[in-house]
This record gives C-alpha cells, sequence and structure tokens, in this order.
C-alpha cells in the first residue's frame, strides 16, 4: 500500500526501491529508486518478504520508513494509499 516498486541485492542482502510510483505519497515523501529499505516501523527488513508484509496495512494509516541513499540515513513517514499492482 506504498507506491514503491521493491527489489533485492545479494550479499549483503538488503532491499532496494526499484521504481516510486509518481505522484504517490512514498514520492512526496522523497523515496527515489536505489534506495535502500532499513527499517519499517521499527523493525529491520532484509527480504522482499519483510518489506512487503510491513509496508501493508490498511489505508490512510502510516508507515515509518528509514532508508538509506549513499552514506545519508532518513526516516519517512508515509501515508499508507491505494496503489495500482
Amino acid at each position: 500500500n506504498v507506491g514503491v516498486t521493491l527489489g533485492e541485492t545479494g550479499e549483503p542482502r538488503a532491499v532496494v526501491l526499484v521504481a516510486v510510483e509518481e505522484g504517490s505519497e512514498a514520492a512526496r515523501a522523497g523515496l527515489a529508486p536505489g534506495d535502500v529499505v532499513l527499517e519499517v516501523d521499527g523493525t529491520s527488513v532484509t527480504t522482499l518478504e519483510e518489506a512487503r508484509a510491513r509496508l501493508g496495512g490498511a489505508l490512510g494509516t502510516d508507515v515509518l520508513v528509514v532508508f538509506a541513499r549513499g552514506e545519508a540515513k532518513r526516516a519517512v513517514r508515509i501515508p499508507r494509499e491505494a496503489v495500482r499492482r
């Protein structure tokens, strides 16, 4: 329910953003392709399954995403929304 497409790297395993839906809450929050998802709602994620399970939820509720872009880490709160699959 967050407008992103996820991918997974090899070793070390990490979840990366492959695409961010234009005009989505995720895009407005500043997420961009290439960002590495570190935590979702305070829990570390290292697999696609973990990230998908934590990003999903009731429409209109917020999810806190901690991500890395290069050496910098940031945290953003993103409202969940209806997204196309």
